[in-house]
């Protein structure tokens, strides 16, 4: 199961979850902007989150059968 990621930087968060409901793989993700123009001192922050965005979605599952 991938890990659940929970980061927030203050302009932006970001939340996914992966949980098992009878035999049902549910995930969930959240993508929060609460300021949509930011100072050039930020940037390196937004790069965190872009990166902590794109490898939250490569996770995989591995699915095995009873």
């Amino acid at each position: 199961m991938p890990l659940p990621v929970k980061l927030d930087l203050g302009f932006a968060a970001y939340e996914s979850a992966s949980e098992v409901k009878g035999n049902i793989l549910h995930y969930s993700r959240t993508y929060t902007v609460r300021q949509v123009t930011l100072p050039a001192e930020k940037y390196g922050e937004l790069q965190t989150l872009a990166g902590v965005i794109a490898n939250d979605e490569q996770s995989r599952a591995a699915l095995k059968k009873k």
